[in-house]
């Protein structure tokens, strides 16, 4: 910058016809790139990303503006892996004896993977909700065959899940798969409380995410995540049998990225899940407070 400055002063002093001229073009130069320092997009995959971190409300925006344009080809994208880990979370995860005639709600259900494969299971209703009214569109297309279960898609937040589904609303099952990598560990609690409250008592929160590993950077804005802060973030609500397992991984040969010979883990495909103390077992504090009374 100061350089360019200093060049400016210089142009004033040559005695030209054009020195006006140029002057005018450094000086509109300057200022050009000193707009661009301060508000340069990073461009990934046609997704305009601001630099720094995206937090909350922001990040809804741009990962609608993603999924919106992913929609029409993105079942043809999905690797088996993906299905894989979405298939662990019925029987695996949640026995299906639970599974059969309960009530499930899939967060970021994108085009319906989780939920095409819990209406094979048996649920009785799915509710599916996500940012993206196109990736809706194909999932609403996907479970129409489905003539026993009572579906309903929802385009909205996962900040706002409360205001859109209403209070009353309770699930036996809440998923919430491959979002909260696009989200701070702050957001992330958010978005949990607002699940934890719509999950009935001795019902399952499941999380089925990724973590990535140094070698591969995926497009897009991405935060870090793991089983184990998973496992940390169910651990601070009210709930049991915290469990997690690592249903596969994806190494640099998945990806014809020839970077080794050593076959390294580039992707883990996780599951983490807890259930909702039953209303029973906070009985006993009850019990102990009316005796006290």
């Amino acid at each position: 910058m100061g350089k360019w400055f200093y060049f400016a002063l210089i142009m004033i002093d040559i005695k030209k016809p054009y020195n006006s001229k140029i002057l005018s073009f450094t000086i509109s130069i300057i200022f050009l790139c000193s707009a661009m320092a301060y508000s340069r997009p990073v461009f990934k995959n046609s997704l305009r990303v601001p630099v720094g971190e995206i937090k909350s409300e922001r990040s809804t925006l741009v990962l609608k503006e993603y999924y919106d344009g992913k929609a029409e080809d993105y079942d043809y994208n999905t690797d088996q892996k993906k299905v894989d880990a979405a298939a662990s979370i019925f029987g695996q995860v949640v026995p299906l004896s639970f599974v059969r005639g309960s009530r499930l709600l899939d967060l970021a259900t994108g085009t319906g993977l989780v939920a095409e494969l819990a209406a094979q299971k048996g649920v009785k209703e799915i509710v599916g909700v996500d940012i993206s009214e196109k990736m809706l569109d194909v999932a609403r297309k996907k479970l129409e065959k489905f003539d026993n279960v009572d579906t309903r898609f929802v385009e909205g937040d996962l900040f706002n899940l409360v205001g859109l589904l209403g209070d009353k609303e309770k699930f036996d099952i809440v998923t919430i798969g491959n979002v909260l990598t696009h989200y701070s560990h702050e957001d992330r609690n958010r978005i949990l409380l607002q699940a934890f409250r719509l999950l009935e008592p001795g019902g399952y929160l499941v999380i089925r995410d990724y973590r990535l590993f140094e070698g591969y950077i995926p497009s897009g804005m991405y935060h870090q995540i793991s089983p184990e802060g998973c496992i940390e973030l169910l651990e601070d609500l009210d709930t049991i049998e915290v469990n997690s397992c690592i249903v596969n991984e994806e190494k640099d040969t998945d990806f014809n990225i020839e970077i080794s010979d050593l076959e390294r883990v580039l992707k883990q495909n996780f599951v983490v899940w807890a259930r909702k103390k039953p209303i029973e077992m906070h009985l006993p504090v009850g019990r102990d407070i009316r005796q006290r009374l």
